[in-house]
């Protein structure tokens, strides 16, 4: 018997199972997300300093904008790091874009279940193949609309004063 790409990698896990992985995965992601969003706004807020001067001098610059065009060049971040998680998520879609050697290769997202403080695994459940499948990359914007917090899509950004 032969495998394709969709067919899941645990067959034994229960449908209900990788859906509520699925979007624990999701959740996690754009958590991750919001963490890295965040960091970002305080920098070009001027209340964190990135650790690369060159960096620094950069959002100093972008500082010293109007407001609007703050804003808007925070705006323009926040879509570009999403665009980037994106472009990321779709290289674990099925598609023919990672070449190797001559041949394709499909990478696939596994959740591991273990409890804190330990390496045990006690659950392995394949993440994007098997039922339902799910588009990952698709799936990134509404799973934003579900766990971003408002302040951190449209990446509003003033400086005191303003």
């Amino acid at each position: 018997m032969t495998r394709t790409i969709r067919d899941a990698l645990f067959p034994s896990t229960p449908s209900e199972r990788r859906a509520q992985l699925q979007e624990q995965f999701g959740r996690h992601l754009v958590e991750a997300r919001n963490r890295m969003a965040a960091v970002v706004l305080e920098r070009l807020a001027g209340t964190r300093r990135h650790p690369v001067p060159l960096v620094n001098r950069v959002v100093d610059q972008v500082r010293a904008l109007e407001p609007a065009t703050r804003e808007a060049v925070a705006r323009v971040v926040m879509d570009a790091a999403d665009e980037i998680v994106m472009g990321i998520l779709n290289l674990f879609a099925s598609g023919n874009d990672a070449e190797m050697d001559g041949f394709v290769v499909n990478y696939a997202i596994l959740a591991q279940i273990r409890k804190p403080e330990s390496d045990e695994i006690l659950e392995e459940v394949d993440i994007n193949r098997g039922e339902p499948l799910v588009v990952i990359w698709n799936q990134y914007r509404k799973w934003l609309t579900r766990y971003c917090p408002s302040h951190l899509r449209t990446a509003s950004l003033s400086s005191p004063g303003d």
